[in-house]
Parts: C-alpha cells; structure tokens; sequence
C-alpha cells in the first residue's frame, strides 16, 4: 500500500487503528469505499500483538462502518485463499468466498496476477451483515502484552 493511498483512507475517514499501551500503534485497518462496498486494502497487526483481537476488533470497526452506512455490497477484500492468518481467518469472521465477483473486484484479482502473484492464490471475500460469526458490538478482553485498545477514526499520528 502506498503512503498516498494510506493518506487518503485516512482523510476519507476508512483507517483504524489499534494502540498497545504505550500508545504506539499495533494494528491499522485500511479500506476504501469502491462503488457500493467498503474495500479492506490493508489489514496488518504487529507480530508481538498479535493473537490478542486486535486483528477482530479492527475488523469489527470496518464491519460497523458498513453496517452504519447500509452498503448493500458489504465489506470486501483480496487474500491469499490457503494461508492460515488470511482467507480462514476471514472466514472465521463471516466472510465468504466470492466464486464470481464484480467486475471491479475481478479486475482486481488480475492486476494481482498480473504483479505477480501466482494465478488461483488469491481470492475475493464479502461479508455482509448479518453473516458475522462472533459477537460484533461486545467489548473485546485484550490481553498482555497488549492492554489498551482504542479504534481512532481517523488516526492522528
């Protein structure tokens, strides 16, 4: 992801983050709204935070977003279909697996290819309300050695 691109998902207001407790930033979820969906660009946790819900409770912010603003395509993203952290954790959140996406979201799919990687890794998710498979608005128990969480909209680091 560019600095640009980044940038403007955080002016556009579709960039959290999460904070460990010294208040350095953890986690960020960037995404773009693409025609009638909201588009996960980037969705990274620092190694050491990882395994704390993080990852989830930056997802559920995202997942709230399209829920608040009744996008009728949902929360949508690319991933690689067999890495354990990638398109099975998704699934675990509720997304599923698009066997035909639009053309947007396929034109996608081939400038990845195209960049490299290999044809048949990567998929399209959606998620739409209603398919969450975890609790969406309780409070997350985060653990050391990350003990604060605080999802910003937008960030001001």
């Amino acid at each position: 992801m560019t600095p640009q691109a980044h940038l403007a998902c955080i002016a556009a207001g579709t960039c959290w983050v999460a904070d460990d407790a010294a208040g350095m930033v953890a986690g960020f979820l960037s995404a773009r709204m693409w025609h009638d969906s909201l588009h996960i660009l980037e969705l990274s946790v620092r190694r050491e935070a990882q395994g704390h819900g993080m990852g989830r409770a930056l997802l559920h912010a995202a997942m709230r977003r399209v829920r608040q603003s009744r996008l009728p395509g949902g929360l949508t993203l690319t991933t690689f279909r067999d890495v354990a952290w990638n398109a099975p954790f998704y699934r675990a959140m509720g997304f599923e697996e698009m066997a035909s996406p639009p053309p947007w979201l396929a034109a996608l799919l081939a400038e990845e290819v195209a960049g490299g990687f290999p044809p048949g890794s990567r998929c399209a998710m959606r998620w739409r309300p209603g398919k969450e498979r975890c609790p969406l608005f309780l409070p997350l128990t985060v653990t050391s050695p990350v003990r604060q969480f605080s999802a910003r909209h937008p960030p001001v680091r």
